[in-house]
This record gives C-alpha cells, structure tokens and sequence, in this order.
C-alpha cells in the first residue's frame, strides 16, 4: 500500500526533528585525527636515542583536512582532551 504525500512529509520532518534533537545535545564535533607523540631530539648523548621510553613528549597533534589539503596542527594536553 503507498503512502500518502502528507504521510511521507510528516514522516520526514518527525525524522528531521530528532536528528536536529540529537545534534544540539552534542558539545563539541570535529573531524580528524588526535595523534599522541614521542619524540627523539637528536642532541648527543641525550637517553631518548637509546631508550624508546626516555623520549620527550608526549606531544599531541591534530591533523584535519583544510581547503582540501591534510594539516596538522600541535595542540595542548588540554586541547587534547577537548579533541578526544
């Protein structure tokens, strides 16, 4: 059996309005990647060439797309949080 076109928009808009619904209820929504780093510094005589837990960081690290283009950005431990 069809439905009706009135059926069919009521339908729609009912769908609409929980989408909308669920939406708003969201703090914050972003896309991309958080990546958490580690980083060898390269100064001689420094542990972190030799010992794989002795490097620096962690650093965290944003990368999104920008005009078409993947960007990464260095983002606080607090920023961080707020991306996770």
């Amino acid at each position: 059996m069809a439905h009706r076109p009135e059926t069919i928009i009521k339908q729609a808009r009912e769908r609409i309005a929980r989408i909308r619904s669920t939406l708003s209820e969201i703090d914050y929504l972003c896309s991309g990647t958080l990546l958490r780093r580690t980083k060898v510094c390269g100064k001689p005589g420094c542990r972190c060439a030799s010992d794989p837990d002795a490097r620096h960081g962690p650093y965290f690290e944003w990368g999104h797309m920008k005009g078409g283009k993947l960007v990464h950005r260095t983002v606080s431990p607090e920023q961080a949080a707020i991306l996770e």
